[in-house]
């Protein structure tokens, strides 16, 4: 019996270390998204901005 209850908690630290690896997996996509999106922002700024200066000769 103890032996059971032996593998059944390895298996269940394993299983916890999985999800944990997931979760983090996740989050790093979640920040990469959100950081594309930013720079996507950034870029789109800059370029309407040195469109303007060319326009108007700043």
């Amino acid at each position: 019996m103890s032996n059971v209850v032996s593998e059944i908690e390895k298996q269940l630290a394993e299983a916890i270390r999985h999800q944990e690896s997931l979760q983090e997996k996740l989050l790093k996509e979640e920040r990469t998204k959100e950081a594309g999106k930013f720079f996507e922002s950034l870029t789109a700024g800059l370029t309407k901005y040195i469109d303007f200066c060319l326009n108007k000769r700043c």
